[in-house]
């Protein structure tokens, strides 16, 4: 009797033991896939953010020519079209550069979440051999 508890302890931490690698395994890559999508949109948040500068500097170049232009201008709105284009554009632009912020920020406590979890699964792991 005491031989089939052994084995079957046996067996059981293997299968434990098998199980938490996998996990371990697949927690890795999930870390490895949250990191290169990090710095995959940091890189477009960047190059949108040099979009935005630029198309900032249009704007405000355009609105130097307007003024540059327009010997008798009073306090009223200046209206353009290439203006109203550029607003548009510059505001969706500033959109998706605040989506992009938002979208980091949650895979940031994606990976916080998954590798606490990675942390777990060693403090198991060790407890095991502990016992």
């Amino acid at each position: 009797m005491n031989i089939l508890w052994t084995y079957m302890d046996k067996m059981c931490k293997q299968l434990l033991d098998k199980s938490m690698r996998a996990r371990w395994q697949e927690l890795d890559y999930r870390l490895q896939d949250i990191e290169r999508y990090i710095r995959y949109l940091v890189l477009k948040q960047a190059s949108i953010r040099k979009l935005i500068d630029s198309l900032s500097l249009t704007l405000e170049n355009k609105y130097i020519d307007i003024i540059e232009s327009a010997k008798n201008i009073s306090a009223c709105k200046i209206e353009s079209a290439d203006i109203e284009a550029i607003t548009s554009q510059l505001n969706h632009y500033e959109a998706t550069y605040a989506e992009l912020e938002s979208t980091i920020t949650a895979q940031h406590q994606e990976k916080l979440s998954t590798e606490a979890e990675c942390d777990m699964l060693q403090q198991l792991r060790l407890g095991q051999y502990a016992v």
